[in-house]
């Protein structure tokens, strides 16, 4: 019993621990002025018209067919595997690398004297590289799953441990 025990509340320390860690993206290192289409970007908070990430490092490859448009190179919008949707506010505030393509141009606002274009940026595959907890990057159901999950393990274990205790207490009583 109290092997069993120990196991769980390890596993259970190890959940907590587990739930502020970062994830392991955090820790990779990634070549911004070497791979074209490897970006840090971060999420714009602004009015429209706007675009919705800033690229902080890295460079866009934009192809031919596009290169004879007037482009922001320091914005633009984005789709696909996007870490943004749905819309969860720590991951919004983070800095993220994104690996793609660019796909399209995107115009943000367009009057007679000048347009101004953005990438439409098609996301691959992407990574947080700023510090996040695991527990922001789970969705409502995952997040609200987890909490019950820890609490209840944790009454369990309490239960449990409280038992055991006054067991050996009894045990040593009985002694004398």
């Amino acid at each position: 019993m109290k092997t069993i025990l120990i196991i769980l509340w390890l596993i259970f320390f190890a959940a907590l621990i587990y739930a502020v860690l970062p994830p392991l993206s955090y820790y990779t290192t990634y070549n911004y002025e070497n791979n074209n289409n490897t970006l840090l970007v971060t999420a714009k908070a602004c009015g429209c018209p706007c675009a919705e990430v800033r690229i902080l490092k890295g460079k866009l490859d934009i192809p031919k067919r596009f290169e004879h448009l007037k482009l922001l190179v320091y914005e633009m919008n984005i789709h696909g595997n996007n870490p943004y949707e749905p819309f969860n506010y720590e991951i919004y505030m983070q800095e993220i690398t994104l690996q793609g393509k660019v796909t399209s141009m995107d115009t943000l606002y367009c009057h007679p004297e000048n347009c101004e274009l953005v990438a439409d940026f098609h996301i691959e595959n992407y990574a947080i590289t700023s510090y996040a907890p695991n527990i922001f990057m789970l969705g409502r159901v995952s997040f609200l799953v987890y909490l019950f999950g820890i609490f209840i393990l944790f009454v369990i274990l309490l239960v449990c441990t409280l038992i055991a205790l006054l067991r050996s207490i009894n045990n040593l009583s009985s002694f004398q």
